[in-house]
């Protein structure tokens, strides 16, 4: 999977390459096309990216603000 090797690329650039996970995302991301959610999915959607937040959060790779 792509997209789990990506995130461990970004979480193993935090600290050895970049000083934090924001630092990492900036320097290893590009912004696209805009992808907007089926409006259905959304309430699940928003839930899962919440828990997201949180465990980033509790793991200290994500600041409160």
């Amino acid at each position: 999977r792509a997209e789990t090797a990506f995130g461990a690329a970004l979480l193993a650039a935090t600290g050895t390459l970049h000083e934090d996970l924001a630092a990492s995302a900036a320097a290893m991301v590009r912004g696209g096309a805009l992808v907007e959610p089926v409006p259905e999915e959304r309430p699940a959607l928003d839930d899962a990216h919440g828990r997201f937040v949180v465990a980033l959060r509790e793991r200290g790779w994500l600041d409160d603000d």
